[in-house]
């Protein structure tokens, strides 16, 4: 009975550490915090710049607020990117793990086939000229980004699967509901992205 057990317990072992061997474990929680500290930092100037109160509705697109939306997000998209790269090379480093490493590039190409298809889909959205295209596209970044999320989880931690349902809500709840996109999008990008960072210092990065 006992050898029994102990059978149990090496095969156990051995599943772990070739699940351990196959994610890429050092997404630093500080690329979350950062990452949502941009996005509500980039919402911020866009409500001050302009002044709107984030409480009302659909005064964020016409043909002065869009350009600055649209230059906005890719500021915002430059630095989360950056500190992502910098937050998680330093992590992967300290864990003595190659940063670019066969599980990172699985990360990356999971995290990166959604959002290369939702950026070709919402390209119509951005060009278009209805007032309801632009706030859509808005939501869509939401439900892409939380769909690449899902995906890349399968090679990465297990919290950005529930970091990519907690954008995918919003995004789509914000595509019926488009007057409040922004603030989904907020909400979702900002928010969610600063509570993953959080939970994920204090689970594997307090030590």
């Amino acid at each position: 009975m006992e050898e029994k057990d102990d059978y149990k317990q090496t095969l156990t072992d051995i599943r772990n550490l070739m699940d351990h061997s196959a994610r890429f474990q050092s997404l630093s929680g500080w690329a979350g915090i950062g990452s949502g500290l941009a996005a509500l930092a980039g919402l911020a100037v866009f409500y001050l710049y302009f002044g709107f109160s984030p409480l009302d509705p659909f005064l964020f697109v016409n043909y002065q607020t869009v350009p600055f939306l649209m230059a906005d997000g890719i500021v915002i998209l430059i630095v989360s990117v950056a500190i992502a790269w910098y937050t998680t090379s330093r992590k992967a480093a300290r864990n003595k793990e190659k940063l670019w490493s066969p599980a990172f590039r699985r990360v990356l190409l999971y995290w990166m086939l959604p959002m290369l298809a939702g950026g070709v889909l919402i390209l119509p959205y951005l060009s278009g000229s209805g007032p309801i295209l632009f706030p859509a596209a808005i939501a869509l970044t939401l439900v892409f980004y939380g769909l690449a999320l899902i995906s890349a989880s399968r090679y990465s931690l297990n919290e950005l699967f529930w970091l990519g349902i907690l954008n995918l809500i919003p995004g789509l709840i914000a595509f019926f509901l488009w007057k409040y996109s922004l603030i989904f999008w907020g909400l979702g990008f900002g928010v969610m992205n600063i509570v993953f960072g959080v939970i994920v210092i204090l689970k594997y990065e307090r030590s």
